[in-house]
This record gives C-alpha cells, structure tokens and sequence, in this order.
C-alpha cells in the first residue's frame, strides 16, 4: 500500500524550510509522515518507496547528505528510480544530485 508524502526533518534541514513545507501540506489537506536522519538510515528501499512522494527541505546539503549513510542514499536513489517521487528543495535538489567523483 502506497502511503503520504514522507518529509525529510533531518540534520542540516531548515527549520523555516520544513515549517513552510509543512504549512503547505497542511493547508491542502494532504497526510504526510516526517523522518529524522536516524530513522531513514533504518529504513529498507521498500519501505521508502512505500510513499508517494519523498521531500527533502532546504537547508545545508552537506550535513544533510553526511548525516546519511550511504546506503541510505542508495536506497534513496533505488527508490526514485524505482517510482518514488522527489521533490528536492534547494538543498534537497542538491542533495539528488549526481555525487561527486574523487580522484
């Protein structure tokens, strides 16, 4: 079963971005669930393609991607790729974006 949107509240978010986020969400009536940093690092690439749509606020998308670990990011990826919808905002669009190559 396909559930609500799944907002990002984790470290290197911004308060005001997530509130604003929030705000809109509840003013058209639209459920969403929140997760921290902790709790989607837990998270299966099914359980996070459970949702319809995954948002990620803005914020600092250094901390954001450093407070994931990189398996979380990978299921993040598999999961879109598989179907989840994203929505990255500032930061978050960062954060989707292709990971920098290390020579």
């Amino acid at each position: 079963m396909t559930r609500a949107q799944f907002l990002f509240t984790g470290t290197g978010t911004s308060p005001g971005d997530v509130a604003a986020i929030e705000t809109i969400l509840n003013n058209n009536y639209l459920d969403y669930s929140t997760v921290k940093s902790s709790r989607m690092n837990e998270m299966s690439e099914s359980q996070i393609r459970g949702f319809r749509l995954l948002i990620v606020p803005g914020g600092n998308f250094i901390d954001i991607g450093n407070s994931l670990t990189s398996k979380t990011t990978a299921n993040i990826r598999s999961a879109v790729q598989n179907g989840l919808n994203y929505l990255g905002v500032c930061a978050g669009a960062f954060f989707a974006g292709t990971p920098a190559i290390t020579v």
